[in-house]
């Protein structure tokens, strides 16, 4: 009989190792960059991009690094960074079943030798007097133009416990007020439509143990409005 070995499990031995995929949003400020992530998980999809990909593809990118390792956010050794400490966490079997990828760290001489097939995968690495160094960034690509998921897909990424509260709270008060505007056409039957909060959270820096990212698999946690009934009389 074949034995089947699985390489990960819920307790990796390697804390460098995970099981899932961060996209993090870029913006030029926290605001900026939580109001991006409010309008992808309002939409449910992550836009692709095509800057500084190679062979003519456009592609949404992840990173491989575990959340446990990224307390400060996705930043190299000096604490420089691209991306905000926002983001989406999926699980990479789910993203590799779609055809997302690793990229392949090369000279840029070593370009040529790809295949067309495979030339979005191409970051240039130079060690050296003039070095180009992206490997920090452990980066995926999945090579379409959008990538589009329900709640059940995606653990939201925050950078601290104040993130992460701001953020139930509002996504709370705006599933309230839509349902209160429904009372218009529905009665108190709209309260119904009231789902609170649907996501997964994960803090990045948390004083909770339950809600900070662990390892390459952080909890995951969320709180949801507690069921109430009908809501007369609001």
């Amino acid at each position: 009989m074949r034995q089947v070995v699985y390489l990960f499990d819920d307790k990796p031995m390697r804390r460098d190792i995970s099981q899932f995929l961060v996209h993090f949003t870029k913006a030029s400020g926290v605001e900026s960059a939580y109001d991006v992530l409010r309008g992808i998980l309002r939409k449910k999809r992550v836009l692709g991009s095509s800057r500084r990909v190679r062979g003519g593809r456009t592609c949404v990118s992840f990173s491989e690094a575990p959340l446990g390792a990224l307390e400060h956010g996705l930043i190299n050794s000096t604490g420089f960074t691209r991306y905000s400490a926002y983001g989406l966490q999926f699980e990479k079997e789910w993203i590799f079943s779609l055809g997302g990828r690793p990229v392949i760290y090369e000279p840029e001489r070593e370009f040529a030798q790809l295949s067309k097939t495979h030339q979005w995968r191409h970051v240039r690495l130079e060690l050296g007097k003039r070095t180009v160094d992206l490997t920090w960034e452990r980066e995926w690509r999945l090579p379409r133009t959008e990538l589009r998921f329900s709640e059940r897909d995606v653990t939201v990424v925050l950078p601290n416990d104040e993130a992460r509260d701001r953020f139930i709270h509002d996504v709370e008060n705006d599933s309230s007020h839509e349902a209160e505007a429904w009372t218009v056409v529905l009665g108190d039957e709209a309260w119904a439509l009231d789902r609170g909060n649907p996501w997964r959270t994960v803090a990045l820096r948390s004083s909770e143990p339950d809600t900070a990212a662990s390892g390459s698999h952080p909890v995951r946690s969320g709180r949801s409005r507690a069921s109430s009934g009908a809501r007369s009389g609001r």
